[in-house]
């Protein structure tokens, strides 16, 4: 029977078709040395042995540990099955962890001793280590982030950083319930490339954000990951400017941008194929929709 009590920290984990590395992901959060979380999993319309895998943790975790799926067992993408969790979830504070990827054990526990000395800060970053998790293959790096470590810096300049170098969008992030709210979660359009991005986009314009220099997060490079399979073929170039269009209008929309981000991201969208003016007036001609990708 699951406790009533509020848990201090919701942790998410969508996945789908990850039998392989799911368990990794899930002994990973059951191995915190921080204990005051629940961990809401989410399958998002998996067709290989991924359910059964999470639902033996759930019946043998049932304090703190969920399965939840889509009606139907549907497949609706990573930003709709995002959502779904945080809506199951109960937690004060929300954070993400994909089905093929790893935490250390202390992760929880070293971010809330950091944000204890930070009280007004409502949103946590971390640089992920990129992890190839092979002896003979590429060595492992840790991601720059672009931003002073180990200080609070504007969220703005994030955006910025992973506008300006992909490679550096976020794969640790901790936040409170309400900028998760506030954000108005994921874009359901984004299913399944630069949906973090988006997310983060809304996140982080207008907050001022706490950067670690420590990581915690191990993000696994795999040939069947998401971004290698995109990379590998030519969705990548269409989804990143699917993203770069719906950043303009979004940050066109907003009251008080800096001036730098508007401009990376009219330099970035001409280096689509398109120049700046041409960039501006089909942003400009586009009205934004929620969830207009």
């Amino acid at each position: 029977m699951r406790s009533v009590q509020t848990p201090a920290v919701s942790v998410v984990i969508i996945f789908f078709n990850e039998a392989e590395h799911l368990r990794d992901a899930i002994e990973s959060v059951l191995a915190q040395t921080y204990r005051d979380w629940e961990l809401v999993l989410v399958d998002d319309g998996s067709d290989d042995q991924s359910v059964e895998v999470a639902r033996d943790y759930a019946e043998r975790h049932p304090e703190n540990v969920t399965l939840v799926q889509h009606p139907g067992g549907a497949n609706r993408g990573m930003s709709a099955s995002r959502n779904l969790g945080v809506a199951q979830s109960r937690g004060d504070w929300i954070t993400f962890l994909d089905g093929d990827d790893v935490w250390e054990a202390d992760k929880l526990e070293g971010q809330f001793e950091l944000l204890a000395q930070h009280l007004d800060v409502d949103v946590l970053v971390s640089p992920a280590l990129w992890w190839y998790d092979s002896d003979d293959g590429p060595v492992d790096f840790v991601q720059a982030l672009h931003a002073a470590p180990d200080s609070i810096v504007p969220g703005s300049d994030l955006v910025r950083a992973f506008l300006q170098d992909e490679w550096a969008s976020l794969c640790d992030v901790l936040m409170k319930r309400d900028c998760f709210n506030d954000a108005e979660g994921y874009e359901s359009d984004f299913r399944d490339m630069f949906e973090d991005q988006v997310f983060h986009t809304k996140l982080l314009l207008g907050r001022h954000v706490l950067v670690t220099r420590r990581w915690w997060y191990r993000y696994r490079q795999h040939p069947e990951a998401t971004t290698a399979l995109a990379h590998a073929g030519s969705r990548h170039r269409r989804a990143r400017a699917k993203f770069l269009f719906w950043a303009m209008r979004y940050t066109l929309m907003q009251a008080e941008v800096p001036w730098r981000l508007r401009s990376t991201l009219v330099l970035e969208s001409a280096r689509l194929g398109a120049g700046p003016r041409a960039v501006l007036r089909r942003i400009l001609a586009t009205p934004r929709r929620a969830g207009d990708g």
